[in-house]
């Protein structure tokens, strides 16, 4: 009788499957992936940084029209800055020595310049009668002055060729020949004052002028009674200038 072996049959297994050793692991096999979490949010180091201040008027956009910082136009035309006129008022030399003088009353003529919209020159002529108080005489000076005009309302508000009230200090230098009883005498001063013009049209102007003044020695001819080397002045100015455009 015949015997036919049967021989186990062994299976191989799968290559996909996953071996337990290391070194018996198919290269070929998948591996996971591990994916990276993606961030929609914007990273702030890509935002732009300033680095400077805008300099952004919004005035200059929203009223071109209404707001103007330099005011009218300045022409340069010679006559529609030229301008003439007389100055009267008060003054008064404060007295040092033993003899004291009363107020005068200046009486002149006035003309000036304006070189630009904040700028001028005004040259002033005067003669002044000063009273002595003891009834001793009369001091008589003529006197030549020279002030700079700077246009403060002009400079804070812009250039207005018919602004009704103008404020402008004065800053300037004079002399001043005084005679008395024969005796003469020769005086140099430094004066300020504050100038208040008030428009009458379109080229008159009524100004009004508190001032101020040091002196050289001798404007009160007080002589040796006099110890001091300088005088002082001081007194209101008041006139009347006429503009020389379309006169």
């Amino acid at each position: 009788m015949m015997v036919t072996a049967v021989r186990p049959v062994v299976e191989t297994p799968d290559s996909t499957a996953t071996s337990s050793t290391p070194e018996a692991a198919d290269t070929t096999a998948v591996q996971p992936v591990k994916e990276t979490p993606v961030s929609t949010a914007v990273s702030t180091s890509s935002k732009p940084k300033l680095d400077h201040t805008v300099d952004f008027n919004p005035l200059d956009y929203l009223y071109p029209d209404r707001y103007v910082e330099k005011g009218d136009t300045f022409r340069n035309r010679f006559l529609d800055h030229l301008y003439v006129g007389f100055t009267t008022g008060f003054s008064q030399v404060a007295p040092k020595g033993r003899r004291a003088m009363k107020n005068g009353i200046p009486f002149g003529g006035v003309a000036g310049y304006d070189f630009n919209r904040l700028h001028g020159l005004r040259a002033t002529l005067l003669h002044t009668n000063y009273d002595m108080k003891d009834g001793d005489g009369t001091v008589k000076q003529w006197e030549t002055d020279i002030d700079y005009v700077f246009h403060l309302s002009d400079y804070l508000y812009g250039y207005d060729k018919r602004r009704i009230f103008r404020i402008s200090p004065t800053l300037g230098v004079g002399y001043i020949h005084s005679v008395f009883q024969g005796e003469r005498a020769s005086i140099f001063k430094g004066q300020a004052g504050i100038n208040v013009g008030i428009g009458l049209g379109r080229n008159a102007k009524f100004f009004i002028e508190p001032f101020f003044s040091a002196l050289t020695d001798q404007a009160d001819h007080s002589g040796h009674t006099n110890v001091s080397k300088y005088d002082i002045q001081y007194g209101v100015k008041a006139g009347l200038t006429v503009n020389m455009d379309n006169k």
